[in-house]
């Protein structure tokens, strides 16, 4: 990369992986694997309360380790967050239980109810948060920013998109049910 081009982009997360396109690809795999996944027949048999907690911890376990392996291979961890130890935990934790909630949400509402759509909002928003922390020394830290800001309303439009299948699913029916 030329001297201006790296000037005009600073604060850019680098890509970890080498380039965006492998980070993308790398993000978008991951979250096929995680919205597939729910639909395994063996997995729809379950207690759907459980499932779903099972799956959110699962989830947030692995978005967490993306983003502090990669600041750890890189040598990238935000001094503030680190330098103190208790603003670390406690974005940590937060950032657990929401995206914990990101995958426990979908799963719940597809092994309860059938929903499809929760699962395809899963696999954008896993590939969105895994895109993110695979990257590195950007202007902001994805993992705060998400934790409270994004993430929240992404999960209330996940839901929101869950409502629109059950409308539609209902709508279908009563149609179904006149002819």
């Amino acid at each position: 990369m030329r001297a201006t081009e790296a000037a005009l982009m600073q604060g850019t997360p680098d890509p970890v992986l080498g380039s965006d396109l492998a980070t993308l690809l790398v993000a978008a795999a991951a979250g096929t694997v995680v919205a597939i996944l729910p639909l395994h027949s063996a997995l729809r048999e379950r207690d759907s309360r459980r499932l779903a907690l099972a799956g959110g911890a699962a989830y947030a376990l692995l978005c967490l380790t993306a983003w502090a392996g990669v600041r750890f291979v890189a040598d990238a961890f935000v001094e503030s967050m680190v330098a103190d130890p208790l603003t670390l935990v406690g974005f940590l934790a937060l950032a657990a239980v929401v995206l914990g909630l990101q995958a426990a949400v979908p799963v719940y509402l597809h092994a309860r109810y059938a929903l499809l759509s929760p699962l395809v909002a899963l696999f954008g928003l896993t590939t969105l948060v895994l895109y993110a922390f695979l990257r590195v020394r950007g202007e902001s830290e994805p993992l705060v920013l998400y934790a409270l800001f994004f993430g929240p309303v992404l999960i209330a439009g996940l839901l929101a998109v869950a409502l629109a299948e059950v409308g539609v699913r209902r709508g279908l029916a009563v149609v179904a049910g006149d002819s």
